[in-house]
Parts: C-alpha cells; sequence; structure tokens
C-alpha cells in the first residue's frame, strides 16, 4: 500500500527595493536590487509557525553589484551564520524556522 498526500500550495509574493522587515504573512519576495543593496531583516524563528518558509529572489538581476543580505532577528543564525547574502544576479534562497533559527532549504547561486 502507498501513501499519496496533493496538496494545493497558495504562496503570497511580495516586492520590495528597499531594507525591510520580513512580513509572516508573505511567503516570496522579489527583491529589485537595480538601484541599491537589500536587507532583508527576518522575524524572530519563535514568532513565526515552526517550518514556516521565506524565498528571497534578485529580481532585479543585479545582486551581484548590489547585494541581498538576510539577517537573522537577535542572535538568530542563519545555518550557523549571522547573516546570508546573495551576491550572484538572479540568485535566490529559500530558509525554514526550526523554531529557534533559520535553515537554507535551497538556494540558486
Amino acid at each position: 500500500m502507498s501513501y499519496r498526500e496533493n496538496m494545493i500550495y497558495s504562496a503570497v509574493f511580495g516586492l520590495a527595493e528597499a531594507t525591510f522587515a520580513v512580513s509572516a504573512s508573505i511567503d516570496v519576495y522579489g527583491l529589485n536590487t537595480a538601484g541599491t543593496a537589500i536587507t532583508a531583516n527576518l522575524p524572530a524563528a519563535g514568532a513565526v509557525p515552526q517550518y514556516k518558509s521565506f524565498t528571497f529572489k534578485d529580481s532585479g538581476n543585479n545582486a551581484n553589484n548590489n547585494n541581498i543580505t538576510i539577517d537573522g532577528a537577535a542572535d538568530q543564525r542563519i545555518d550557523g551564520q549571522t547573516t546570508y547574502v546573495i551576491s550572484t544576479a538572479g540568485g535566490a534562497v529559500t530558509i525554514i524556522s526550526d523554531g529557534g533559527g533559520w535553515m537554507i532549504l535551497s538556494k540558486l547561486t
């Protein structure tokens, strides 16, 4: 016997062109790096549902010149680092909360 789970997933998309606070109600961020570097300030991992994920994408295709920095709240880490930097044009990363910090689920560099 096999088990198969079908899920319908609807992602909420947000756009940013400057430093911002990440909202738990948005799943995917398109970040326009054409004009400036961007920092995305994560909420505390314990303030969002466990296993909540966020995806950040360089939609401006200029992160090689204007980096995107994902910054953990307070002393929370992202796979052991205080920040994660997207520095490749068109780069992306998906992170997930483990309740006490953040883990990288996938990345495009």
